[in-house]
């Protein structure tokens, strides 16, 4: 059965931060796509497949009830409701960030 996958108004805005960057500020629109295309790729697997990528590597955010995947140089957190049948991506970060204090510390409600 497959799954919904929602992006929470933070992970979308990290997102569009991302990609802005790379596109704009490093003027490289084609990495920029590339990567956006590797999200979505991963993203089209969690419908299917929503453990398919492990717990969270932090300790702290793998307590919680996160997951992660990588993509590029960058990381996605979400969380599986399964009585819901939802995944909830809450943050996407490059991954030499701070996201562990950023994330434990933002209120834990899936969107």
């Amino acid at each position: 059965m497959s799954f919904d996958v929602i992006q929470s108004a933070p992970a979308v805005l990290d997102l569009d931060n991302i990609i802005h960057y790379i596109a704009i500020r490093l003027s490289n629109p084609k990495a920029a796509r590339d990567l956006l295309d590797e999200y979505e790729d991963r993203l089209a697997n969690l419908r299917d497949s929503p453990r398919l990528y492990g717990p969270a590597r932090a300790e702290r955010l793998a307590g919680m009830g996160f997951r992660q995947f990588n993509f590029g140089n960058h990381v996605a957190f979400y969380k599986i409701v399964d009585d819901e049948q939802k995944v909830y991506i809450v943050r996407v970060f490059y991954q030499k960030q701070d996201y562990i204090t950023k994330i434990a510390d933002q209120p834990q409600t899936p969107e």
